[in-house]
């Protein structure tokens, strides 16, 4: 995941809402995109929600080197 998509979901300040609005609205066509089978849309989903999913995999796996293997 990229740092400005971290810090536009854990950042605060001025503009922060409406950025995380354009984002859902963003994500959203990428998913009716996927849906339609277009897989570059897929694709760039997987790639945004890698980090996320490796996180949650590690605290349930408590461990890197098992939460890589979950992930893969």
């Amino acid at each position: 995941m990229s740092t400005q998509h971290l810090e536009t979901y854990n950042g605060s300040g001025a503009g922060a809402p409406g950025r995380r609005r354009t984002d859902a609205r963003g994500e959203y066509a990428l998913l009716i995109a996927a849906k339609t089978g277009d897989s570059a849309a897929f694709e760039t989903l997987c790639k945004r929600s890698a980090n996320t999913v490796f996180h949650i995999a590690r605290r349930i796996m408590r461990n890197s080197e098992d939460a890589e293997e979950v992930v893969q």
